[in-house]
């Protein structure tokens, strides 16, 4: 999957209870994402 600084994304939050998938949003740079398999 490919995602950019300020797109939308739903994930699954640790810790959480329950299945509910969870908006965020994407605050890492392209130059980040190059470099590492997460995402912020």
């Amino acid at each position: 999957m490919s995602v950019n600084s300020g797109d939308i994304v739903t994930v699954d939050f640790p810790g959480v209870t329950g299945i509910k998938r969870r908006p965020a949003v994407v605050l890492s740079s392209a130059t980040y994402h190059a470099n590492r398999p997460d995402v912020i």
